[in-house]
């Protein structure tokens, strides 16, 4: 499954640059069709999950922030990115999402740092500073 997840965002990052730059849509609409594509996408499998969901306030709030932040601000300044840099320069900045959230979990929740997690993130920087 996260073989062919990887394939459909492989494809979803062509159209989404072939719809910011030949399309010439927006970044906000590519974000939107977007979310609304995924959301689609994934709501008929809600109903053979054993997601239970209680609507306390600070679980109203952690979906909206996570909805808004981690969401729509985030793709809306990826796909701005998207348009001005190449699929392939985008796809490598992304992977420093996993290095900063290592970053994050080691800071705050103190898990531990392996020295292949250390060198795999380096690995990641050394990507970057290739393609850029």
């Amino acid at each position: 499954m996260i073989f062919a997840g990887g394939i459909v965002w492989a494809y979803s990052m062509i159209y989404n640059k072939k719809a910011a730059t030949q399309l010439q849509m927006t970044a906000m609409e590519v974000t939107e069709s977007m979310t609304l594509t995924s959301a689609l996408t994934v709501l008929p499998f809600l109903a053979f999950s054993s997601f239970g969901f209680s609507p306390t306030p600070i679980a109203l709030a952690s979906v909206a922030y996570t909805a808004v932040f981690c969401t729509i601000v985030a793709f809306f300044l990826f796909y701005r990115a998207l348009k001005a840099l190449t699929i392939v320069n985008t796809g490598v900045i992304m992977l420093l999402e996993i290095v900063m959230a290592t970053i994050a979990s080691s800071a705050f929740l103190g898990e531990a740092l392996s020295p292949i997690g250390v060198l795999g993130g380096a690995l990641v920087g050394l990507a970057i500073l290739l393609v850029s």
